[in-house]
């Protein structure tokens, strides 16, 4: 957050993570994060693996919807590659976007 705060004003750090992580979402929210979290749902697939699923990409574009009229800058932290269409449209309404994941867009 230190990083964030010495090159300029920050309004808000959001964290969307799946409950399965506690010990980074106590971190977080110990270091003035708003953290957003979502249960994970587990299941067995067909070949007897086990998978957790808890897929957070809407809450993550729709925090950025509702955020994007008071924000000159945006960072994006995320290794999901399916975030360049958020990106652009934050974009289109004037926000710079910073993304530090693996969308590259």
């Amino acid at each position: 957050m230190a990083a964030f705060q010495s090159s300029g004003r920050l309004v808000r750090a959001t964290t969307i993570v799946t409950e399965e992580i506690r010990p980074l979402i106590d971190w977080l929210d110990h270091n003035g994060c708003t953290v957003v979290t979502k249960a994970t749902k587990e299941f067995v697939d067909a070949s007897g693996r086990r998978e957790v699923k808890g897929s957070l990409n809407i809450e993550l574009a729709v925090d950025a919807f509702e955020l994007v009229d008071y924000m000159d800058d945006m960072v994006l932290f995320s290794s999901h590659g399916g975030f360049c269409s958020l990106v652009r449209a934050v974009q289109r309404r004037g926000v710079r976007v910073t993304d530090c994941g693996l969308n590259h867009c």
